[in-house]
C-alpha cells in the first residue's frame, strides 16, 4: 500500500510540473495554451555560434577603443508562467588604454552567474538563426540607460564576425560609451 501511494505521489509531482518544450528560435511564433508552462530551450544548438569570445578593435595597428565580449548560455532561466534558455555577457572595454568596464570575473572566468547588462535572446523569424536579438542591453556604472541589442553572426572564409548594433528605447542624456556599431571577431 506505502508503494501505491508513493507511486501516485510521484506520478502527481512528475505531472504537475510538466511543460511543453519548444525549439528557442520558435519562441515568437508559438501559440501558447492558457495554463500550459513552456520551456523555450535551445534544442538545435542555435546559440552555439554565438557563444564563446569576441573582439573589437577601432584600429587594427594601433586602437584607441577595444572590446572584448565573452558570450555564455543559460539554461531553464525560470520567468513568469515559462522557462528558457538565454545568452548573457561578459565585457572589458578599454578607451586609450583606461579600463572603462570589466564585468569578468576575476577568480572565477567561467562563472555561470548571470550579468545583468547584457541577457536574453531571440530570433525574430525562426529560418534565419544567423539574427539574433537580445531583449537588454545596458552597460555598467551609467545609471539604467537601456537598449536593445542585435547580433548578426557571418563566417566567411573561416573568419566569424558578429555586426552588434545597439538600439536605444530614448534619446539618451548618458550616451553609451561603447560603440553602437561595430564588428566583434571571434577569438580563439
Amino acid at each position: 500500500m506505502k508503494n501505491i501511494l508513493n507511486l501516485i505521489s510521484f506520478m502527481f509531482l512528475n505531472l504537475s510540473f510538466c511543460q511543453t518544450e519548444v525549439p528557442i528560435e520558435n519562441e515568437r511564433i508559438t501559440i501558447k495554451n492558457q495554463g500550459e508552462i513552456y520551456y523555450y530551450r535551445d534544442v538545435n544548438g542555435v546559440f552555439n555560434k554565438f557563444l564563446g569570445n569576441w573582439k573589437y578593435q577601432d584600429h587594427p595597428t594601433s586602437p584607441t577603443k577595444i572590446v572584448e565580449i565573452t558570450f555564455y548560455k543559460r539554461e531553464m532561466v525560470q520567468g513568469s508562467g515559462w522557462f528558457n534558455d538565454e545568452i548573457f555577457a561578459r565585457i572589458k572595454y578599454t578607451e586609450n588604454g583606461v579600463i572603462i568596464y570589466n564585468t569578468f570575473p576575476e577568480d572565477i572566468p567561467y562563472l555561470m552567474k548571470r550579468d545583468h547588462n547584457i541577457m536574453g535572446g531571440y530570433f525574430k523569424y525562426p529560418t534565419n538563426t544567423n539574427v539574433l536579438s537580445i531583449g537588454y542591453y545596458s552597460e555598467p556604472y551609467l545609471g539604467g540607460e537601456k537598449g536593445t541589442l542585435k547580433l548578426i553572426y557571418n563566417n566567411s572564409g573561416g573568419v566569424e564576425t558578429l555586426n552588434w548594433e545597439v538600439r536605444t528605447f530614448r534619446s539618451l542624456e548618458n550616451p553609451f560609451r561603447m560603440p553602437y556599431n561595430m564588428v566583434l571577431i571571434k577569438q580563439p
